[in-house]
Protein backbone atom coordinates (compact mmCIF):
# COMPACT_ATOMS: atom_id res chain seq x y z
CA UNK A 1 0.00 0.00 0.00
CA UNK A 2 1.39 3.24 -1.00
CA UNK A 3 2.10 5.78 1.60
CA UNK A 4 0.04 9.21 1.65
CA UNK A 5 2.15 11.86 1.11
CA UNK A 6 1.85 15.36 3.33
CA UNK A 7 0.49 17.88 1.21
CA UNK A 8 2.85 20.89 0.05
CA UNK A 9 1.65 23.50 -2.24
CA UNK A 10 3.43 25.49 -4.72
CA UNK A 11 2.15 28.84 -4.35
CA UNK A 12 3.13 30.58 -7.49
CA UNK A 13 3.98 29.18 -10.92
CA UNK A 14 3.61 29.65 -14.52
CA UNK A 15 2.78 26.21 -15.52
CA UNK A 16 0.07 27.11 -18.11
CA UNK A 17 0.97 26.98 -21.61
CA UNK A 18 1.70 29.60 -23.43
CA UNK A 19 -0.44 32.02 -21.06
CA UNK A 20 2.63 34.29 -19.49
CA UNK A 21 6.10 34.06 -18.82
CA UNK A 22 6.00 30.11 -17.86
CA UNK A 23 5.68 27.16 -19.97
CA UNK A 24 6.07 28.17 -23.59
CA UNK A 25 4.20 25.23 -24.85
CA UNK A 26 2.81 21.92 -23.29
CA UNK A 27 6.27 20.01 -23.74
CA UNK A 28 7.95 22.45 -20.83
CA UNK A 29 4.36 22.12 -19.10
CA UNK A 30 4.94 18.57 -18.61
CA UNK A 31 8.24 19.16 -17.48
CA UNK A 32 7.25 21.02 -15.06
CA UNK A 33 4.72 19.17 -13.76
CA UNK A 34 7.40 16.04 -13.64
CA UNK A 35 10.17 17.83 -11.76
CA UNK A 36 7.28 19.59 -9.12
CA UNK A 37 5.81 15.72 -8.61
CA UNK A 38 9.73 14.34 -8.15
CA UNK A 39 10.33 16.97 -5.78
CA UNK A 40 6.81 16.45 -3.61
CA UNK A 41 4.36 18.43 -4.42
CA UNK A 42 1.28 17.64 -3.95
CA UNK A 43 -0.81 20.57 -5.42
CA UNK A 44 0.04 23.32 -7.27
CA UNK A 45 -1.27 26.60 -7.91
CA UNK A 46 -0.97 28.15 -11.32
CA UNK A 47 -0.62 32.37 -10.94
CA UNK A 48 0.02 33.79 -14.86
CA UNK A 49 -0.46 38.13 -14.50
CA UNK A 50 -3.41 38.88 -14.80
CA UNK A 51 -2.49 41.61 -17.58
CA UNK A 52 -1.06 38.27 -19.35
CA UNK A 53 -5.03 37.10 -18.97
CA UNK A 54 -6.87 39.93 -19.82
CA UNK A 55 -4.70 40.25 -23.08
CA UNK A 56 -5.44 36.46 -24.22
CA UNK A 57 -9.07 36.54 -23.71
CA UNK A 58 -9.54 36.71 -19.75
CA UNK A 59 -11.20 33.58 -17.43
CA UNK A 60 -12.01 31.76 -20.15
CA UNK A 61 -8.48 31.57 -21.87
CA UNK A 62 -7.45 30.77 -17.92
CA UNK A 63 -9.63 27.70 -17.56
CA UNK A 64 -8.84 26.55 -21.14
CA UNK A 65 -4.79 26.19 -19.87
CA UNK A 66 -6.11 25.06 -16.90
CA UNK A 67 -8.27 22.12 -18.13
CA UNK A 68 -4.84 21.65 -20.73
CA UNK A 69 -2.57 20.88 -17.61
CA UNK A 70 -5.40 18.71 -16.16
CA UNK A 71 -5.21 16.61 -18.88
CA UNK A 72 -1.32 16.37 -19.10
CA UNK A 73 -1.82 14.99 -14.97
CA UNK A 74 -4.03 12.73 -15.78
CA UNK A 75 -2.46 11.41 -19.17
CA UNK A 76 1.14 11.03 -17.40
CA UNK A 77 -0.38 10.09 -14.55
CA UNK A 78 1.33 12.80 -12.43
CA UNK A 79 0.13 13.25 -8.46
CA UNK A 80 -0.26 16.70 -8.74
CA UNK A 81 -3.70 18.82 -8.01
CA UNK A 82 -3.49 22.03 -10.54
CA UNK A 83 -5.28 24.87 -8.84
CA UNK A 84 -6.75 28.44 -10.06
CA UNK A 85 -4.75 31.66 -9.13
CA UNK A 86 -3.34 34.93 -10.27
CA UNK A 87 -0.98 37.09 -10.16
CA UNK A 88 -2.39 40.54 -9.90
CA UNK A 89 -1.06 43.44 -11.18
CA UNK A 90 -1.85 46.14 -8.65
CA UNK A 91 -4.25 48.90 -10.06
CA UNK A 92 -6.97 50.72 -8.82
CA UNK A 93 -9.62 48.58 -10.10
CA UNK A 94 -8.20 45.61 -8.13
CA UNK A 95 -11.03 45.48 -5.57
CA UNK A 96 -13.86 45.85 -8.18
CA UNK A 97 -12.13 43.32 -10.69
CA UNK A 98 -11.81 40.75 -7.54
CA UNK A 99 -15.51 41.00 -6.66
CA UNK A 100 -16.72 40.71 -10.50
CA UNK A 101 -14.59 37.21 -10.92
CA UNK A 102 -12.40 38.93 -13.33
CA UNK A 103 -9.39 38.17 -11.24
CA UNK A 104 -9.00 34.96 -9.12
CA UNK A 105 -7.54 34.24 -5.61
CA UNK A 106 -5.03 31.46 -4.69
CA UNK A 107 -6.25 27.82 -4.75
CA UNK A 108 -10.39 29.68 -4.07
CA UNK A 109 -8.89 30.91 -0.96
CA UNK A 110 -9.52 34.42 -0.02
CA UNK A 111 -5.94 35.16 -0.31
CA UNK A 112 -5.17 37.37 -3.66
CA UNK A 113 -1.05 37.41 -4.79
CA UNK A 114 -1.14 40.76 -5.15
CA UNK A 115 2.11 42.02 -7.32
CA UNK A 116 3.54 45.50 -7.40
CA UNK A 117 5.17 47.78 -9.58
CA UNK A 118 9.20 47.24 -8.43
CA UNK A 119 10.45 50.67 -9.14
CA UNK A 120 7.53 52.93 -8.70
CA UNK A 121 5.31 53.07 -5.35
CA UNK A 122 2.16 54.26 -6.49
CA UNK A 123 -0.37 57.02 -5.03
CA UNK A 124 -3.17 54.90 -4.52
CA UNK A 125 -1.32 51.71 -3.12
CA UNK A 126 -2.59 51.98 0.51
CA UNK A 127 -6.19 52.77 -0.52
CA UNK A 128 -6.56 50.46 -3.12
CA UNK A 129 -5.08 47.47 -0.51
CA UNK A 130 -7.36 48.88 2.40
CA UNK A 131 -10.18 48.14 -0.55
CA UNK A 132 -8.94 44.70 -1.03
CA UNK A 133 -9.17 44.18 2.90
CA UNK A 134 -13.02 45.75 3.17
CA UNK A 135 -13.60 43.03 0.96
CA UNK A 136 -12.51 40.26 2.88
CA UNK A 137 -9.80 39.63 0.70
CA UNK A 138 -6.37 39.08 2.37
CA UNK A 139 -3.28 40.34 0.05
CA UNK A 140 0.18 38.67 -0.09
CA UNK A 141 2.47 40.51 -1.80
CA UNK A 142 4.61 38.76 -4.42
CA UNK A 143 8.39 39.13 -4.98
CA UNK A 144 8.66 41.86 -2.22
CA UNK A 145 12.31 41.22 -2.87
CA UNK A 146 12.07 43.11 -6.07
CA UNK A 147 10.19 45.90 -4.91
CA UNK A 148 12.29 48.91 -4.50
CA UNK A 149 10.19 50.87 -1.90
CA UNK A 150 9.80 48.29 0.61
CA UNK A 151 13.51 47.25 0.37
CA UNK A 152 14.52 50.56 1.06
CA UNK A 153 11.52 51.69 3.54
CA UNK A 154 11.04 47.99 4.73
CA UNK A 155 8.41 49.29 7.96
Amino acid sequence: MAQAREPLYDLHTNVRPDLDDGAPDLDVSLAMLRLSAERGVTHLVATPHSQSVDERGGIPTFNDRLDQVLALLNEHSIPVEPLPGMEVHLMPDVPERLASGDYLTLARTRTVLIEFDYVQWATYTDDVLFQVALQQFHPLLAHVERIEHLVQHPD
